[in-house]
C-alpha cells in the first residue's frame, strides 16, 4: 500500500492533536520515513494537518505487524466504499463523538456483543432491526398524514 494512502487513512481517522507543528527535520527519522512522501509539501500544510501527520505517522511507528496488517486492511475496505458512504460514517462518527462517554463505553459494549455473534444469529439481528426501523418509518408517516388530514 503507498504511504499516501496509508497517510490519508491515518489523517482521517487521527483525532487526537499533538503538541505544536513540527518543521520536517524536527520529525524523528522513523517519522520521515513513515511521511516521506510529504518532505516536499511539509512547508505549505497547516499546523493542524502537520500535527495530524506527524501523529499518524507516530501511532503508525509503535504498531506491531499485526496491528498495521489490521489497519491496512480496514484502509483498504474503507477506500473502496462510495463517498456518499464514507460522508454517512463520518457525520455518524461526530455524533458518537458528541454522546457522553457512558453512552459511547455501552455502545461500544454492545457491538462487540454482537461481532461476537455467530454470522446466522448477527444475519437474523439485523434483518429484525430493518423490519422494526420499516415499521416505525410507516408509523410515522400514518401519524403524519392524520395531522395533515385534520
Amino acid at each position: 500500500m503507498s504511504n499516501i494512502r496509508l497517510i490519508s487513512f491515518l489523517l482521517a481517522f487521527c483525532f487526537c492533536f499533538g503538541s505544536q507543528a513540527k518543521e520536517w527535520g524536527e520529525l524523528s527519522t522513523e517519522q520521515q520515513k513513515v511521511l516521506e512522501n510529504f518532505s516536499d509539501q511539509w512547508p505549505t500544510f497547516s499546523e493542524e494537518k502537520q500535527n495530524k501527520l506527524a501523529l499518524g505517522a507516530q501511532r503508525w511507528i509503535e504498531m506491531d505487524e499485526n496491528q498495521r496488517t489490521t489497519m491496512s486492511q480496514s484502509f483498504s475496505r474503507w477506500n473502496n466504499l462510495p463517498e456518499q458512504k464514507r460522508a454517512e460514517l463520518r457525520e455518524k462518527f461526530q455524533a458518537f463523538k458528541k454522546l457522553s462517554p457512558e453512552r459511547q463505553a455501552k455502545l461500544r459494549s454492545s457491538y462487540d456483543k454482537f461481532r461476537k455473534m455467530p454470522p446466522e444469529q448477527r444475519r437474523k439481528l439485523r434483518e429484525q432491526f430493518k423490519r422494526n426501523q420499516q415499521r416505525l418509518k410507516q408509523k410515522q408517516n400514518t401519524q403524519k398524514q392524520r395531522r395533515i388530514n385534520r
